[in-house]
């Protein structure tokens, strides 16, 4: 007749199953037979056919209480809902048959027998007239909804109405939302389901995705190969329930035949895309964890065009990336960005992605994003989803789970014991050893390092504070611009920082035993003294090999040898701690600990630190890592601490330290710091300038903190002295309409980027033709402390006596002026900036620390809503619009930045109060809470 007899979703299915001979139908075939139960074993081409013993199916007959003829249509339906077609993800396995029962609602019943059976039919047993009454069909499923409550309660099984499960599903969000979350929701699946008169119907529902949690997948049955014959060795079609024991039995007897199984050292890559460090670091933690798989270390760019997986027969490829800028990948991923992957050529090949960045921007996580649809372009299989690692919530406890979660996903204990086996290996912890050339002279001091060629010159470094605080310090410095480089007003001026010469003496005292064993060891005399022996050792170069096993090979170190402790110190390691890197000096210096004997104070001291950290990872709490950092800022100042708590067991009273060569590996890349340009392409094309704001500070623990890249710079002498910097394009850029009205809002050195966009309009309107400054408006917002750190403020004047723009002051600190910030003087002038903002070619540009950029988005939002009549929700909106427009730039730091310079009381502490503010600029940006739409 061409009708489908029974469930019609699983009518392939069914054809494909008895196509394939793998279930034979009873006959005669009802609407209501039960389909087997398939099984897809890895290992086994064929699928494991099990049907249900009739004694374990539990039905409901359909009937009405009040019409018998419903009953004589002969429907029934299973008592349990169970499916076993969706996926879930745990611990990044992705289980394609994972199934889960319930209780059945019995809306959802109606639905199914209304979609699938002749509502007419359900009407004629009912009397319902079809054709004379209205909304027959509403009628007839409220009379179904009846009879499947009745059945149910009859046959003894649990089903809920459609009105309780409203009311229960309204009290659990209830709950959810007291204890601080938000339970997603379809509303079609639920308001719309139920209908208005179902307290559900005005509930508000916000579709999101909470792992882990069910999810659809492609049905198995049509994307799974099979074999055309049936093995004939094993018996697929048992029909009672041993067929599960027969499936487990042969499961298991093929999992431990290991005479079938060679051992296969997973192949591994491990690729980071990173601008200030946290990935590369990350990167070396998870290639240290993965050592017995001798794993490749590199940068993306490294592995542009992932040839390599070809060449070195690559199993898993592991990238970590970090965002740069508006969704940018950073330099040493830009390559790879651009470089085409042939299709295929990672089909069968496992990647894994973590995305760092920072949910305070609009493009959050882009790099890692467009990194892992390139790789499944290429056809790779996905380890583990992406994961985005957010730096304003808990950046290092998503990095520390994903490691530990990817080294366990490749090498599971159970492999990691076989592999260790089969290639001999042994209990010996792995060595590393520093290994020193043939001696060369040296000179009496440490040189400071210079690069051969590519430094550009420091032409003016100048104070631009009045007064002689050296813990106030900003300072104009301006660069030659960089050979076959140019740049535009906005941009950014990346510059390479070397450490201080004191910090690497500090250092190379906390090892002056080793390294004076190594000097004397070379030739020299012991009588010239420890400081003459360990300047001249720290000028020979070495290499670091690691022994592992018997087996010697280069150690993986973000930095090349043969090569100089003076050179690496000072050019190519950061010695600043931060949470990524502490986990692994604390580790250091506990497995240090054990090898010395009465270490029981020793033993203290770690245990301590140890503590601190742990108590910050059981509570996702940076309160404990924010006190660790206080205490220890650099590396030097643990090693030194540790080495105080160590001389009171050490017979010489000297102290005990692990030696260099385990401290070098674990050690970060010196990363370069950005700097935004306060100079105009046009006026300087050949020169550079940048704004730096010195930093000198202490915290609260009273260790004091020196910014590393700017008290370098700072230190550059003009005409003589160099460094190595470089063009890092930005998407800040001023309006290309003069006519446009400009609002420009900078605190500190945030003023930088202003100043080049200022003189470059200073430019553009001597030119011919702009003589007219009338109707041309440009505000300026600058917030200082006092008249003393008004940056700039000679050139802001003149150009303000040019009618090139309006300069606003706002003095936070002023002897003889009430305090004032930058927010306070955009709602001073509040009429007039409104009347400006609705200009649809209005641009708004905000530089500086994200609280004050939060402060300034609330300043702008009041002046829409008091000035325009807005609601909050359409200044909002008109804000967001303007953002979307690109009429609404901003360059805004508030989490952690590219500088180990952000210190409040510490670097840890900085990082939690300005991540708080980070994400309060998020939700305002993103959100408007229902409180605020009146």
């Amino acid at each position: 007749t061409g009708e489908i007899l029974g469930d019609g979703a699983n009518l392939e299915f069914t054809e494909f199953i008895v196509k394939k001979g793998y279930w034979t139908p009873p006959e005669p075939r009802t609407q209501h037979d039960i389909l087997p139960c398939i099984f897809k074993m890895p290992g086994i081409d064929t699928p494991i056919v099990h049907e249900f013993d009739p004694k374990y199916l539990y039905e409901a007959q359909i009937e009405h209480p009040d019409y018998p003829d419903v009953a004589k249509l002969g429907h029934k339906w299973g008592t349990v809902p169970i499916l076993n077609t969706m996926a879930m993800n745990l611990g990044g396995i992705q289980y394609t048959a994972f199934p889960f029962n319930g209780w059945f609602c019995s809306i959802e019943i109606v639905r199914n027998l209304m979609e699938r059976y002749s509502p007419e039919k359900f009407a004629m047993a009912m009397g319902i007239d079809t054709k004379s009454t209205r909304m027959w069909k509403n009628q007839v499923q409220y009379e179904l909804d009846r009879a499947i409550c009745h059945s149910f309660d009859k046959s003894g099984f649990t089903i809920v109405d459609l009105e309780t499960v409203g009311e229960q599903f309204v009290t659990h969000c209830k709950r959810e939302k007291a204890n601080g979350r938000e339970c997603p929701g379809q509303w079609s699946w639920i308001g719309g389901l139920a209908g208005p008169t179902n307290v559900t119907w005005h509930k508000e529902m916000r579709d999101f995705l909470v792992t882990p949690q069910y999810e659809y997948c492609a049905q198995q049955w049509k994307v799974v190969g099979y074999d055309e014959e049936p093995p004939i060795d094993f018996d697929l079609r048992s029909r009672n329930t041993s067929s599960t024991t027969s499936l487990d039995t042969l499961s298991l007897a093929i999992n431990s035949d290991e005479d079938e199984f060679d051992i296969k050292i997973p192949r591994v890559l491990i690729a980071y895309g990173s601008e200030t460090g946290t990935a590369e670091s990350a990167a070396g933690r998870l290639g240290r964890s993965l050592r017995i798989c001798r794993p490749i270390v590199c940068s993306l760019n490294d592995v542009a065009g992932m040839d390599v997986v070809t060449k070195k027969a690559i199993t898993h490829v592991l990238v970590l990336c970090s965002t740069f800028g508006s969704g940018e990948a950073p330099s040493n991923a830009t390559d790879f960005m651009k470089t085409d992957i042939p299709l295929r050529l990672l089909v069968g090949t496992k990647v894994a992605v973590l995305g760092l960045g920072s949910s305070m921007y609009p493009d959050f996580a882009r790099a890692g994003i467009n990194v892992a649809n390139k790789l499944n372009q290429a056809g790779a299989v996905e380890l583990i989803p992406l994961t985005k690692a957010d730096e304003a919530v808990d950046s290092p406890a998503v990095i520390s789970g994903w490691l530990e979660l990817t080294k366990n996903l490749i090498l599971p204990e159970s492999l990691e014991t076989q592999i260790e086996a089969s290639l001999g290996f042994g209990n010996e912890p792995v060595e590393y050893k520093l290994k020193w050339s043939e001696a060369t002279e040296a000179k009496e001091i440490v040189p400071r390092f210079s690069l051969p060629t590519g430094e550009s010159i420091c032409r003016v470094n100048e104070e631009l504070i009045i007064g002689n605080d050296p813990a106030r310090s900003t300072r104009r410095i301006v660069f030659d611009v960089p050979p076959d480089s140019s740049y535009i007003t906005g941009d950014h001026l990346s510059v390479q920082p070397l450490n201080s010469l004191d910090m690497i003496k500090r250092f190379a005292m906390v090892f002056e035993e080793e390294l004076t064993n190594a000097a004397i060891a070379a030739g020299r005399d012991e009588s010239d003294g420890t400081a003459k022996l360990v300047t001249w050792q720290l000028q020979q170069t070495f290499e670091v090999d690691c022994l592992d096993n018997g087996q010697v090979y280069p150690a993986q170190t973000c930095f090349s040898t043969p090569s100089t402790l003076a050179d690496i110190l000072q050019a190519n390691v950061t010695l600043s701690l931060s949470s990524a890197s502490v986990n692994d000096m604390v580790m250091l210096l506990k497995e240090h600990t054990s090898m010395m004997e009465n270490n029981a104070k020793v033993a203290d001291f770690v245990g301590s630190l140890d503590k601190l950290i742990a108590e910050g990872e059981k509570h996702n709490d940076g309160g404990s890592m924010e006190s660790f950092l206080s205490l220890y800022p650099t590396l030097v100042d643990l090693l030194e601490a540790y080495k105080r708590s160590t001389k009171s067991v050490d017979e010489r009273g000297v102290g005990s330290v692990p030696s260099i060569a385990y401290v070098l590996p674990i050690l970060p890349r010196l990363q370069p710091r950005l700097y935004s340009i306060s100079s105009s392409n046009v006026s300087s094309p050949r020169h550079v300038e940048i704004t730096v704001g010195v930093v000198h500070a202490t915290t609260d623990d009273g260790v004091v903190i020196k910014g590393v890249c700017s008290n370098y710079i700072a230190g550059l002498s003009p005409g003589t002295d160099g460094a190595h910097v470089s063009i890092h394009q930005s998407s800040f850029r001023a309006p290309r309409n003069l006519e446009s009205p400009v609002i420009l809002v900078g605190a500190g050195t945030g003023l930088a980027p202003m100043m080049g966009f200022v003189q470059d309009r200073a430019i553009a309107l001597k030119k011919e033709g702009n003589t007219d400054l009338d109707g041309l408006e440009c505000h300026l917002f600058f917030g200082c402390r006092s008249e003393e750190e008004a940056i700039y403020k000679q050139k802001l004047d003149e150009y303000e006596r040019s009618d090139v723009l309006k300069l606003h002051l706002a003095l936070s600190r002023s002897k003889v002026q009430p305090k004032m910030y930058v927010q306070d003087a955009v709602e001073r002038c509040g009429e007039h900036l409104a009347s400006l903002l609705i200009d649809e070619n209005c641009h708004y540009y905000v530089c500086g620390d994200a609280r004050m950029g939060d402060e300034c988005y609330e300043a702008f939002v009041n002046v829409l809503r008091k000035f325009c009549k807005m609601s909050r929700i359409q200044a909002v909106n008109h804000l967001k619009r303007m953002r979307v427009e690109e009429r609404w730039q901003y360059d805004l730091w508030g989490v952690s930045t590219a500088m180990d310079e952000s210190y409040a009381a510490s670097k840890e502490l900085t990082r939690k109060k300005r991540a708080s503010r980070a994400m309060n600029w998020l939700n305002r940006m993103n959100s408007v809470n229902e409180e605020e739409i009146m």
